[in-house]
């Protein structure tokens, strides 16, 4: 079982049912995301609150808070991007073993990673 942080493309296509092996591969793992990740999938799901669904999907994960600490080092990097910089750091502040994402930008950028980026058809291999 490994801490694995997953990166917003990969909580929307979890929640969304986009990849349905997802859940099998996440299953026995730890799960965290950042809070900024609730909003995207909100966003982007156009979900409304009260949300019966999201409330009992997220209970499956930890979710880490958008802090100063976390904003801060977002806005110094290690990307130009500070939504993937929030979540990065916020990998890091929870001390996730694995950084699961589809973002082909982190995927390629090894010199970017504050943990090791993989791609979901890594799990397997964990």
């Amino acid at each position: 079982m490994a801490k694995l942080f997953l990166d917003a493309n990969c909580l929307i296509d979890l929640i969304e049912n986009r990849d349905e092996t997802l859940a099998q591969q996440l299953t026995g793992h730890q799960l965290v995301i950042s809070a900024l990740s609730i909003h995207i999938l909100c966003y982007v799901g156009k979900h409304t609150m009260p949300s019966n669904l999201l409330d009992q999907a997220l209970s499956y994960f930890t979710t880490v808070s958008m802090n100063q600490e976390i904003a801060t080092k977002s806005l110094q990097g290690p990307t130009p991007d500070f939504e993937d910089n929030v979540q990065l750091h916020s990998a890091l502040f929870s001390q996730c073993e694995y950084f699961v994402s589809r973002d082909t930008k982190l995927l390629q950028n090894s010199a970017c990673h504050l943990a090791p980026v993989i791609d979901p058809a890594q799990l397997q291999n964990l």
